[in-house]
């Protein structure tokens, strides 16, 4: 793995646990609030989704982590909706 890439992820790694992304309550997409999640699913399955991946940020020449790693840069959905985004946007 590239550098570049090494380090763009450590950085988001210690702002995701520090939760100064988003907020991780409710979906972006289909607007599932996390109890909702809990009490369909029997867990909460939201995850944080970045819109351009940091390794497409390192293929354009954006290594700047305040951008790659910033709120403009994410959005919370949930798992299905999260497998729907990558399973799509891959075709």
């Amino acid at each position: 793995m590239r550098d570049e890439v090494k380090t763009l992820r450590s950085n988001y790694e210690t702002r995701r646990k520090n939760r100064k992304l988003v907020s991780l309550d409710t979906c972006e997409r289909c607007g599932m609030h996390v109890s909702e999640h809990r009490h369909k699913w029997g867990k909460s399955n939201l995850q944080l989704h970045h819109k351009m991946s940091i390794s497409e940020c390192v293929d354009r020449g954006i290594l700047n982590p305040d951008f790659v790693n910033s709120p403009k840069n994410a959005a919370t959905l949930c798992y299905f909706c999260h497998r729907e985004w990558h399973t799509f946007a891959e075709q």
